[in-house]
């Protein structure tokens, strides 16, 4: 079973949401298929169509936080999807699968990147709290990667 978390606490200070949960070790490796999903209410405030390629990374848990990617951290995998329309708000079809991961937890980062200049201002981006999620071994996992927020200027 997939639990995906997201929460906050009361000051607004992100939370991990896997915090007190015991290590899980994938017993062999996992992988994801990956959907993608915009917040609709960003888009009246996006400068550039809610169409385009999403440009992820899948990161170690130990290599992310809650803020994104630590410095000098080298993802697990990149990738780069087909031209998908996410401004209707519904769930993709399956745009991208992880290869084997031999990780107990990542972190699914990506931004939808409108003008095919790269993830920059104004982009929507995912929160790296609500896309942590754990590994399960021998399976590839359907995941739907949320975008909830615009790439601050």
């Amino acid at each position: 079973m997939l639990v995906l978390l997201a929460a906050a606490c009361a000051d607004g200070t992100p939370v991990d949401p896997l915090e007190g949960l015991p290590p899980v070790e994938p017993a062999v490796p996992g992988a994801f298929d990956l959907s993608f999903q915009l917040d609709p209410d960003l888009v009246p405030d996006m400068a550039e169509p809610a169409a385009g390629a999403v440009l992820g990374a899948v990161y170690d848990e130990a290599d992310a936080t809650a803020t994104g990617p630590v410095d000098g951290a080298v993802p697990l995998y990149d990738y780069v999807t087909a031209s998908l329309d996410l401004a209707d708000g519904a769930v993709s079809a399956s745009a991208a699968e992880t290869p084997l991961l031999d990780a107990p937890v990542v972190w699914l980062l990506a931004c939808l990147d409108g003008n095919a200049d790269g993830c920059g201002c104004g982009d929507p981006v995912t929160v790296p709290n609500a896309n942590k999620v754990r590994v399960i071994g021998g399976v590839t996992t359907p995941i739907v990667v949320t975008f909830d927020l615009l790439h601050p200027c």
